[in-house]
């Protein structure tokens, strides 16, 4: 990579607020300008654009659609403009990103870069003062990955994304008729769940059959016991990922009431293993979800599960069973 040509050409004389343009260099910056901003010099100023809908951000987002990343990308823009700051520092000439929050869409967000000159500097002598004193040279680089043995920042960005999509939301206070839904939402699957388990066990009967003679498969006939352990459980459950769930039902599709989130965090909490699955079941996490859904679905689906052993905590093992006395257990 060159610098830029050392073209004598004077820069004209500006008024106060004036600009100039310069011809870019086209490889690291796509604009320069110079301003008299009225304080004794002029200010040149280095425009560098880059796509971020074509970043390598993790597989999810890349295998999504623009609308999704645009959402995903505005949900995480402080994260975004705290990374370029802390990386490519204001004290280097950098002076923020436009993108689709406050600018231009996200696949040409513009990165600005500024240094003072001479009122007597040529072209030549601004642009390079872009290209010696600034780190764009260093952010080009750094976003091209391999470019001169430099360092990939896009890694560095997407952990930090992910570090980001891996932390809950801040939680609120929950009502007992919130804790409700999702426990009556959560006993429902569960019930359903043990249904259709007997009657696989039972082949010798119709589903009608187990229904007529059992009738155990109702909320009304879950021992008191049981159901204190539920509120025990699930409502600090709620309260600790509520805003995790206010995300989830306002990003879904499908907008799932309280109740859905009961029996999808049930199934989300049976996979064929005990062990957390490497990717979230379809109760939390639907494939026809939006990116934002699936990401917080991640997050509410590893809720059930420790965080050092990956093993679903003791309550979210446990499944109904019915005795052929007609009692219900929960074990």
């Amino acid at each position: 990579m060159g610098q830029p040509d050392d073209t004598t050409d004077p820069i004209p004389t500006l008024e106060v607020g004036e600009t100039h343009e310069i011809e870019a260099d086209g490889e690291v910056f796509d604009r320069i300008e110079v301003v008299n901003p009225g304080d004794g010099g002029y200010l040149v100023t280095g425009t560098v654009r880059d796509n971020f809908f074509t970043m390598d951000l993790g597989p999810k987002f890349n295998d999504s659609d623009v609308d999704e990343k645009e959402e995903y990308l505005n949900h995480r823009s402080e994260v975004i403009d705290s990374f370029f700051v802390e990386r490519f520092g204001d004290s280097d000439g950098f002076g923020g990103i436009d993108h689709g929050i406050h600018g231009p869409s996200w696949d040409a967000a513009e990165f600005e870069f500024s240094q003072p000159i001479a009122e007597q500097a040529t072209e030549g002598q601004a642009a390079e003062a872009l290209w010696e004193n600034t780190s764009a040279v260093a952010m080009h680089n750094e976003m091209d990955p391999g470019t001169y043995g430099s360092e990939d920042a896009t890694s560095v960005l997407r952990e930090r994304l992910a570090e980001f999509d891996r932390t809950r939301l801040p939680a609120r206070e929950v009502s007992d008729d919130e804790k409700s839904q999702v426990i009556d939402g959560y006993t429902d699957a569960a019930l359903a769940e043990s249904r259709d388990a007997y009657i696989g066990e039972h082949p010798e009967f119709t589903p009608d059959e187990v229904d007529q003679a059992w009738g155990l498969f109702t909320v009304e006939k879950v021992p008191a016991s049981i159901k204190d352990e539920y509120t025990q459980t699930l409502g600090p459950w709620l309260k600790n990922n509520s805003g995790d769930v206010d995300h989830f039902t306002t990003e879904h599709h499908e907008e799932p009431g309280l109740n859905d989130v009961g029996r999808r965090l049930y199934g989300s909490s049976t996979p064929g293993s005990p062990y957390a699955p490497n990717d979230p079941s379809a109760k939390f996490d639907d494939s026809d979800s939006n990116l934002e859904a699936q990401v917080v679905g991640r997050r509410l689906l590893l809720s059930a599960y420790d965080p050092e052993s990956r093993r679903l905590q003791g309550f979210f093992r446990k499944r109904f069973k019915p005795t052929f006395f007609g009692e219900m257990r929960w074990e």
